[in-house]
């Protein structure tokens, strides 16, 4: 039933517009009231008030506190950056896109929880890169040079490596697909692999991970010994959970669809080019696919009408000896036909606060700990005080509260870093 074409899809395949849910707009439609309000807040200081300095650092107080009383702020405004620079910024000139970044940036300078910030906006950055869906390398290097000059090189190092990335996946993909034209080795199909360096890019564009059929493992084994041939030493561990491609579907002689698809479905598919039907079960032990990963993949291939489930009235819901097999009846007013699960409008909210805050608390607490040893370590004694007034020069990317640095020292005491003076309770010294 089934040819394989796989290649990076052409940007108006899905535009974010289109999939997005509520959730997605309300956080765009808060990031850009609130952005439309600094902009007047700045014009009646500028004007009225002849940019009075206090009055400027006033107003950027206020926001700052208003920031910080609902962190989530620092999240949407990652996820309006992402508008911006999927589709916000198409088309704008030069100038238009230089005042919408200064803009980010001016609002930028007033939050406090700038890890909060950079850990969304890291996340959505992997996706606009591996979709290939920035509206331009520049917009994206220009707003990475202003965050660098406000946060500095450690903290953008990676993202720059994301976008580097990138840009050497384009160079070995061209090479491998020439190489590959010149050997016959895919026998005409398309394949556009992208080689990320782990380290640099987030930990959950690795999850989902599951087994590829035999048919595109013959293909990865042809690009490993490749890649290998080239860099002797390195190890590939293929992301299937990641990309979309192009599927050919010949139902018969005469009809035959494009089917838009993810990987994870093309994996499904595939293994229908060989038996006509499997149970659920029986395709869960063979992708090795988690079982919520499998269904969310089925739904939309059983919506569209590619695959047929034994159970059509539970159409959201699988049973394990449920049998699924291809629809060989299948019609489409359409040639081409979308079938990527899309976000659902009832979904919970995707904030970087709910499902991470203990990640990020856990985060802080290691950043706090690394600069009270490190103050500790050029001083060998401190006040209290001191040490936090110091931990507030050292750390940008968040404002740690008094209260947790001294909950952090006495975890570091705790753990023979540090020990407090015999007469005096507030002074702390090293433990070498």
């Amino acid at each position: 039933f089934f040819f394989l074409m796989i290649r990076r899809p052409p940007r108006s395949t899905q535009s974010r517009s289109s999939a997005a849910s509520d959730v997605y707009k309300r956080q765009i439609q808060y990031a850009t009231k609130v952005l439309e309000f600094k902009r007047d807040m700045n014009k009646i200081v500028d004007e009225i008030f002849e940019a009075n300095m206090l009055l400027q650092k006033a107003k950027d107080q206020q926001f700052g506190d208003f920031m910080q009383q609902y962190e989530r702020s620092a999240g949407y405004l990652a996820v309006y950056c992402d508008m911006e620079l999927v589709k916000g910024m198409v088309g704008n000139k030069e100038k238009e896109v230089e005042e919408k970044i200064e803009a980010i940036m001016d609002l930028f300078k007033c939050i406090r929880a700038r890890d909060i910030f950079l850990k969304q906006y890291t996340k959505l950055l992997a996706k606009r890169l591996l979709q290939g869906k920035s509206v331009s390398e520049d917009c994206e290097r220009n707003l990475l040079a202003k965050l660098q000059m406000e946060i500095g090189v450690g903290e953008v190092g990676k993202l720059q490596k994301m976008m580097e990335d990138i840009n050497i996946s384009k160079d070995e993909s061209e090479q491998f697909k020439k190489y590959s034209q010149e050997n016959n080795l895919l026998k005409g199909l398309e394949v556009n692999v992208q080689v990320i360096t782990g380290a640099s890019w987030p930990n959950d564009v690795a999850q989902g991970r599951f087994k590829m059929p035999s048919d595109l493992q013959s293909i990865a084994t042809k690009f490993e010994q490749w890649y290998q041939r080239k860099y002797h030493g390195r190890h590939l561990q293929w992301l299937m959970n990641q990309g979309t491609s192009d599927l050919n579907f010949l139902v018969n002689e005469k009809s035959k669809y494009l089917l838009k698809v993810t990987n994870a479905q093309v994996c499904i598919l595939m293994l229908f080019n060989r038996f006509p039907d499997f149970t659920f079960e029986k395709l869960l032990s063979i992708l090795e696919m988690k079982q919520q990963d499998l269904v969310t993949q089925l739904v939309f291939l059983v919506k569209n009408g590619v695959l047929i489930k034994e159970n059509p009235e539970a159409k959201e819901s699988f049973e394990m000896i449920e049998s699924i097999s291809i629809n060989k009846e299948f019609k489409n007013v359409k040639k081409i036909v979308p079938c990527i699960p899309q976000k659902s409008k009832s979904a919970p909210e995707p904030s970087p606060v709910i499902g991470e805050i203990d990640e990020i608390q856990i985060q802080r607490a290691n950043v706090i700990d690394a600069a009270v040893v490190r103050i500790m370590k050029a001083r060998r004694k401190a006040m209290l005080n001191d040490i936090q007034a110091e931990c507030l020069k050292l750390i940008t990317l968040f404002k740690p509260q008094p209260l947790m640095i001294k909950q952090r020292i006495e975890t570091l005491i705790e753990r023979d870093f540090l020990k407090r003076n015999e007469n005096t309770k507030t002074l702390f010294e090293y433990i070498a």
